[in-house]
């Protein structure tokens, strides 16, 4: 016999949250609900955007160009949709100076557009502290659990620690579990890097991913 419900399970690994980019053509507004924000390198990889997943990459092994991703948990003024909010670190200083000054994100009011029309056109991002006294923000998700989902990655083998990172904001990194046969003092190593991106590899600290920067 079927089992009917009103409300759809609950996913056992956690809620999931759609990850928003500033679109074109209009601005984008929302409040973070947020402490800080997360980011990670990352390669346009298969037609969508995945982690780099060094030092076993297999973008990097191809030469993807990688860059760095900043994402935070934000409520969109419109469709008061709760979701993640992804920008590229150019766009993602006018978050690190805002919470430089006061101290968190929860709460900053920002407004995100392009320069132009073009869909990969330079973020402009605006902030001041949002007027909560008619909001109830929601409670902010666990980002780097949210970004495991989304990225089919396994939860547990997905931290966020401060390497790689300037003023304190927080890096997504997936650590893999050793394999049987390294525990075994066999160890799988994986193909090597290109000369030319191991040589990009070389020159970015501390610890950057390995492949070719996007500008």
């Amino acid at each position: 016999m079927p089992t009917f419900t009103d409300t759809p399970p609950e996913d056992p690994r956690g809620p999931s949250f759609q990850i928003v980019r500033t679109p074109t053509g209009k601005p984008l507004t929302a409040i973070v609900t947020s402490e800080t924000m997360v980011g990670c390198y990352t390669h346009f990889w298969k037609r969508r955007t995945m982690p780099c997943e060094r030092p076993d990459c297999e973008a990097c092994r191809n030469g993807i160009p990688f860059r760095w991703h900043a994402y935070l948990s934000a409520y969109l003024s419109g469709s008061l949709l709760h979701c993640l909010f992804e920008c590229t670190a150019q766009a993602a200083e006018r978050f690190v100076d805002y919470r430089d000054a006061q101290g968190t994100l929860r709460g900053c009011q920002f407004t995100a557009s392009r320069m132009n029309y073009a869909p990969n056109a330079r973020i402009i991002i605006t902030t001041k502290p949002a007027d909560l006294t008619r909001i109830q923000l929601p409670k902010p998700p666990n980002i780097e659990k949210v970004l495991a989902i989304l990225w089919n990655l396994p939860i547990p083998e997905v931290k966020a620690d401060r390497q790689g990172t300037k003023r304190g904001q927080k890096t997504v990194t997936h650590r893999p579990r050793p394999t049987r046969e390294q525990t075994d003092g066999h160890p799988n190593p994986a193909e090597p890097l290109p000369t030319n991106l191991q040589n990009e590899l070389d020159q970015l600290t501390p610890n950057p991913p390995q492949g070719n920067p996007k500008p």
